[in-house]
């Protein structure tokens, strides 16, 4: 059976759970309410060999709670040598917000193999707090393929004693990352600090 009867099949097995669904796109719109059909979905992520399909349904896998899937992605990230592909991975482990892989984060953030591929991974540590994680996160702010998603994830912390950390990237080269580090610092009061000692 080749991907394209497959789909149809796929989508045919979701319609019983879920009647609203008429196509494969129509899998971009889950939501939390929806757990009962992840076991579906990481049932035909296994089966489909296309990229835009195992793609779609990565994608669709990103709601928060869909906590089942969290295992699965990790293998499908460590596995995969598409860059494109590991991102959107990625970036569904950011919104499902699964605590219990922190430290399976923290080894797919360490390796630089993986790129650019981990900057969602990287705010996601951030969004769970994971307060192990701080001292790496701090080590890649050294790494210009992440660092401006370091500061994104140092500022969900709101801890003033990052600042001196994110306060060298107020002049950045780039405008993006000089405008996140002014976001990050003003969650750690930096610049209600700045303006207390000039009164």
């Amino acid at each position: 059976m080749n991907d394209d009867q497959l789909c149809d099949e796929f989508v045919l097995e979701l319609q019983e759970k879920i009647p609203e669904i008429s196509d494969f796109n129509d899998i971009g719109r889950l939501r939390t309410c929806h757990k009962e059909v992840v076991p579906i979905l990481l049932k035909y992520l296994d089966k489909f060999e296309g990229s835009n399909y195992k793609e779609g349904i990565v994608r669709a896998l990103g709601v928060k709670g869909f906590t089942e899937a969290t295992e699965t992605l990790i293998k499908e990230f460590s596995s995969s040598n598409d860059r494109y592909y590991k991102w959107a991975i990625g970036d569904s482990l950011f919104m499902i917000q699964d605590k219990r892989f922190e430290d399976e984060y923290i080894e797919i953030v360490k390796n630089k193999k993986h790129g650019s591929a981990r900057q969602m991974v990287v705010i996601g540590i951030g969004r769970i707090k994971s307060e192990k994680a701080i001292p790496i996160l701090i080590d890649l702010l050294d790494d210009e393929e992440v660092n401006g998603h370091v500061i994104i994830a140092l500022g969900y912390y709101k801890d003033p004693k990052l600042i001196k950390y994110i306060e060298p990237f107020i002049d950045h080269k780039e405008a993006w990352k000089r405008n996140e580090a002014k976001k990050a610092l003003k969650k750690m009061g930096y610049f209600k600090q700045q303006e207390d000692e000039s009164n």
